[in-house]
């Protein structure tokens, strides 16, 4: 039994388990963010273009 227990205390596979873990989150969590501002930045843009649009075709109709 106490050599089992030197044995878990000494094995490094659990922290590089956890290692892993908590990377791949961050990793999700920055490429959430930059979805996200990318994904805010289009919709503002095709916004912008639409509106544009909109007016020059209201415009050519007087």
């Amino acid at each position: 039994m106490l050599s089992q227990l030197r044995h878990l205390v000494r094995s490094t596979d659990g922290p590089t388990a956890v290692e892993y873990a908590i990377l791949i989150g961050l990793i999700c969590l920055v490429s959430i963010a930059g979805v996200k501002t990318v994904a805010n930045q289009t919709g503002a843009t095709f916004t912008s273009a639409g509106g544009v649009l909109g007016n020059s075709t209201h415009q050519s109709d007087k």
